[in-house]
């Protein structure tokens, strides 16, 4: 995990979000979930530049997500 100055993983309104790679991007994946829906949903969303809009991303979409609809 690639260091900045925002380390480490974050819980947010049910998700994780983390820094995963050298591009200073943060990936957002539901908690809780089968973890073969977490996988198709991983590559179906994209990274976002910031925290701050992985978490607005999150809240904006957090009612509209279903594990159903992964699995």
């Amino acid at each position: 995990m690639e260091k900045t100055k925002f380390d480490g993983l974050y819980e947010y309104m049910g998700y994780v979000i983390y820094n995963g790679g050298s591009k200073h991007e943060w990936d957002v994946e539901p908690m809780n979930w089968d973890i073969k829906a977490i996988e198709k949903f991983k590559s179906q969303t994209e990274s976002h530049k910031t925290l701050a809009k992985a978490k607005k991303w999150i809240k904006e979409n957090v009612n509209n997500i279903r594990e159903a609809d992964y699995s």
